[in-house]
């Protein structure tokens, strides 16, 4: 488990999304996630999840249920929902944080760090993660495990607050939707970087061979260390850029003389292990390797259709 503050997740690179985002790129990366081993995108880093306006609907819809409020009139009511954010101390969006760590290339780790108590942000959950070389009999060739970060005396605590204030009462299906979220999310991001965001850099690619291990895993006992390091610190993901990076490329150029291959999975030997294959740099085939050369994002030229 990785012993990780809440301060240093914030040192990591960071990629910053809000869920009105997420939601519009869902419907086309979840085909993906769900039937493709997605590589990671770096080594360790942190995705800051902003739900906007996820606190004010939940106070709204525990306050419907009251005759008092919905006799008020639309003003009163928004001011009802400010005075009872204000009295617990809430702001209007929810934030996460998934702290990513890979231990090696078919095993991580998502730590869950959420506002607890008294505006206090704390690791509130961690997600094992494993990508397994062949899938299991339902299809599926992932496995999570979800562990809540709360001494004993503290669980029944949490468990309490989280059936008063949302009204989860089975913790442990509760544990395997926020397992299979986190997990999501993480192959979600780094899907979408990987293939529609031109910004991404590396600053230190490492990569070992499959080595055997006497833990063991999904991937036939074998392991592959791995260390990928951004060159920038911090992206954030919006509409603004989603449309610069997609919508807006109609027709565009691209000539470079060296450009980055994302990285990616395949199996080999007898019992089909997945190996690891890193991101490297490809080079136009009449420029020599030996030059000082390193690649630059894509940049695009669009074309105005309407000449």
């Amino acid at each position: 488990m990785s012993d990780i503050s809440f301060q240093q997740i914030l040192s990591k690179t960071i990629i910053e999304v809000d869920n009105n985002f997420l939601e519009k790129i869902w419907d086309s990366l979840e085909k993906h996630i769900r039937r493709e081993y997605v590589p990671p995108l770096f080594s360790d880093y942190t995705i800051i999840l902003t739900e906007k306006g996820a606190n004010r609907k939940i106070i709204e819809k525990s306050f419907e249920e009251t005759v008092y409020f919905s006799n008020l009139s639309i003003e009163d009511q928004k001011k009802a929902i400010d005075k009872a954010l204000k009295e617990n101390g809430l702001s209007e969006d929810i934030v996460r944080y998934y702290y990513v760590k890979y231990f090696s290339a078919t095993e991580w780790e998502i730590t869950v760090f959420e506002t607890e108590k008294d505006n206090k942000i704390e690791k509130v959950w961690t997600v094992e993660c494993v990508y397994k070389n062949t899938p299991s009999e339902d299809g599926e060739f992932y496995g999570i495990k979800v562990k809540l970060n709360k001494y004993d005396d503290n669980s029944i605590d949490f468990k309490n607050r989280m059936a008063a204030k949302y009204g989860i009462y089975n913790m442990s299906d509760y544990a395997r939707q926020i397992g299979t979220f986190a997990l999501d999310l993480v192959n979600a991001i780094s899907y979408y970087m990987q293939h529609y965001n031109p910004d991404v850099e590396y600053k230190l690619i490492k990569v070992e061979e499959p080595k055997k291990s006497k833990k063991k895993n999904g991937n036939a006992g074998y392991r592959q260390k791995i260390v990928l390091k951004s060159k920038i610190s911090r992206y954030v993901l919006s509409d603004e850029t989603h449309k610069t990076n997609i919508d807006n490329i109609r027709i565009y150029r691209k000539i470079k003389p060296c450009w980055y291959v994302r990285g990616y999975y395949q199996h080999y030997g007898k019992d089909k292990i997945l190996k690891y294959i890193p991101p490297r740099i490809n080079y136009r085939r009449d420029i020599s390797k030996t030059e000082d050369l390193q690649p630059t994002p894509n940049r695009y030229l669009i074309e105005n259709d309407d000449k």
